[in-house]
């Protein structure tokens, strides 16, 4: 009960301290918050998130300052919402979070409120020609919300539909896929980030719906279900020190943070220690305006290091920040006996060593203790990462001079090469230019092995295995490639992080095929044996969400191709003294 209390005043804490930043971008008697950093696409829908974080501050402290603030964040939604102009599914997100940050409210401010705006968000008709999977979950929850409120009795026939949609982007391991749509297609494409937004959304909804007895029961449980059963895959893809291994869509985005928060919170009674390093994971990223960066990195928000094109400091702080006001909310319903989500009832945690993959979904991960890593099973259908790329690397809590790989940059590598993207993998070259990457969108046979994962492949251009092993101080990659056709050249790339707003990396040549770098106080060593150069890249990439980084070209050796077979091994590890000078 302690820990409850303490992480829960720390939430409350974290809330109020950001109210400031919210005042410093709220401008103009109409109380407009459009993004300091960005003229295209400006304000969108932050204010509705703003909102909902004055009305949970309103909640904890009862000033009614906080309480005019949410007030005049509903109003400016409002107009947004009559403004038919406007990105169509941003008003989706803004009426849908106006009405979770009524419900934030006690009930005669809720009431209050509520009766001011209840007749436009009554009549509101969504117009969204989009409905992937995360805005059919903000539909539904909606739909419940209004009625909830009593202002608009919920469809529920349509909010089955929004439901059948959101279960049949669901993996039979859990996994919910963004890419499902309306008429029931679906593409491949996988973003774990919004895995957790959707799980998130359908979550707190639940969380502030559970006054309202057995409304729509049958929905409910549904709904928990699904919550549940992507928990447990969630758990898989994290790391002991509250981090989720992201590819794909808007992959370590700020908002992951609140919704991890969030949804460790909903299952966790008491919170153990991963909800509080899930909480504690982003809180190096404040800056000194009270903001955070909106991606992992200590980087200025101008540079956009690792943002997607629809990034936006306010848009993405406000829901990062919604996580926590409702990660709070959650707390206070599981003590109050809210039934956690149905497949995670008890306290969460996670097991020193797991192996789990999910072909469906195309993502294997592997845990050790403190080390630990998640693998792209293949190729998916926005190129975000290669097939067999390994990401997230943990080497207990030492931090790796590695960058998050970003491979949509390049478009098509095997036709133009590596361009500014950041991977790690192999490219290989034939006598006529033309190359072969790891971009097969069909899954790696896999095998576990006791400190990583044995992978095995075939395309158009060659029969591959390649092993990912954890070593106690380090990484290392091992390939076999069996072309078929004659490869003049080998090249293996490693994503090295140059700088990350706070360290940097320094060099120095150990002589052929060994790289010593310097980085955040620890000595590293790239080697491989077969190597007959290493270079690191005269171009630098602000594409990886790690900050500037760039690929490191390891050219191995003809001699590696022993009858025409590429083989070889190269190693990251923490440097132990003279025998790596």
């Amino acid at each position: 009960m302690a820990q409850q209390i303490s992480i829960r005043k720390r939430m409350s804490g974290l809330l109020a301290d950001y109210v400031p930043t919210l005042r410093s971008w709220t401008t103009g008697p109409e109380h407009r918050m459009a993004d300091p950093f960005e003229t295209v696409y400006s304000e969108n829908y932050a204010s509705a998130n703003a909102a909902v974080i004055y009305a949970a501050v309103y909640a904890d402290g009862r000033d009614e300052t906080h309480l005019r603030e949410a007030a005049d964040m509903l109003g400016r939604s409002a107009e947004l919402l009559a403004d038919r102009e406007m990105v169509p599914f941003c008003r989706v997100f803004l009426l849908h979070y106006s009405l979770l940050a009524l419900l934030l409210l006690p009930q005669e401010q809720r009431r209050s409120l509520g009766n001011r705006f209840a007749a436009q968000y009554s009549a509101y008709e969504d117009d969204c020609p989009t409905l992937n999977t995360n805005c059919a979950a903000l539909q539904w929850g909606t739909e419940m919300m209004l009625e909830s409120l009593g202002m608009r009795k919920a469809n529920e026939a349509y909010l089955d539909q929004l439901l059948a949609l959101i279960e049949s982007s669901s993996t039979a391991a859990g996994f919910l896929n963004d890419d499902a749509h309306r008429a029931g297609e679906a593409r491949d494409g996988m973003p774990i980030a919004y895995h957790l937004f959707v799980a998130f959304i359908l979550a707190a909804s639940l969380a502030v719906l559970a006054e309202t007895g057995e409304l729509l029961a049958a929905l409910r449980e549904r709904a928990q279900r699904v919550v549940g059963d992507a928990i447990v895959w969630l758990l898989n893809a994290m790391s002991v020190d509250g981090t989720v291994a992201m590819a794909g869509r808007s992959r370590y985005q700020a908002f992951s943070w609140g919704v991890a928060v969030a949804l460790l919170c909903a299952t966790e009674e008491p919170p153990g220690p991963l909800a509080e390093r899930a909480l504690d994971s982003w809180l190096p990223y404040r800056k000194t305006d009270g903001s955070y960066s909106c991606t992992p990195n200590r980087l200025p928000h101008e540079m956009r290091c690792g943002f997607e094109s629809y990034t936006h400091v306010n848009m993405y702080n406000n829901l990062a920040l919604t996580g926590i006001a409702v990660a709070a909310l959650m707390l206070d319903r599981r003590q109050n006996g809210w039934p956690a989500p149905a497949a995670t009832a008890g306290t969460v945690r996670l097991s020193a060593q797991n192996r789990f993959a999910d072909p469906q979904s195309g993502y294997a991960f592997v845990r050790e203790d403190d080390n630990f890593f998640g693998c792209t099973l293949r190729m998916h259908v926005r190129r975000y990462t290669p097939a067999l790329q390994g990401f997230h690397y943990r080497v207990g809590s030492v931090q790796l001079p590695m960058a998050e790989a970003d491979f949509r940059a390049c478009g098509d590598i095997g036709a133009r090469g590596a361009g500014d993207a950041i991977w790690e993998g192999y490219l290989l070259e034939d006598a006529a230019g033309r190359r072969a990457v790891p971009d097969s969108t069909r899954n790696a046979d896999f095998r576990w092995l006791a400190d990583g994962v044995y992978l095995t492949w075939e395309d158009d251009a060659l029969v591959g295995a390649k092993t990912i092993r954890l070593l106690a101080d380090g990484i290392c990659w091992s390939y076999r490639l069996v072309p078929k056709r004659k490869f003049l050249s080998c090249v293996h790339y490693v994503p090295l992080l140059l700088h990350d707003g706070m360290h940097g990396a320094r060099f120095t040549n150990q002589g052929t095929g060994r790289l010593g770098i310097g980085f955040a106080g620890n000595q590293f060593l790239l080697e491989c044996r077969s190597a007959r150069s290493i270079d690191v890249s005269l171009d630098r990439s602000l594409h990886s969400v790690s900050g500037v980084a760039a690929n490191t070209a390891i050219g191995v050796s003809s001699a590696a191709a022993v009858e025409g077979v590429w083989e070889w091994s190269t190693m990251l590890r923490i440097a132990h003294g003279e025998e790596d000078a």
